[in-house]
């Protein structure tokens, strides 16, 4: 299954999301599995340092999503 990451949504239409601490990093950390609890908590880390995450966060909100980490919130629980 292929995911994107908060910073690969629509960068085009939101130039913010160049500027996120996740840009460059592996997108499938934003989606941990339950093996490895420290996926988890590396990425929800990685969100509190991002500048854009309030935007990150109302995007996924907009768009609903049901997975993933955005803005720092897990949507998968």
């Amino acid at each position: 299954m292929s995911f994107s990451s908060p910073s690969r949504v629509a960068a085009v239409d939101r130039p913010w999301v160049e500027r996120a601490a996740c840009a460059g990093i592996d997108p499938e950390l934003w989606f941990p599995n339950d093996r490895d609890p420290n996926e988890r908590a590396q990425a929800i880390r990685i969100c509190g340092t991002c500048d854009v995450r309030t935007e990150c966060l109302k995007v996924a909100r907009k768009r609903r999503e049901r997975f993933g980490i955005w803005g720092g919130v897990d949507f998968t629980k």
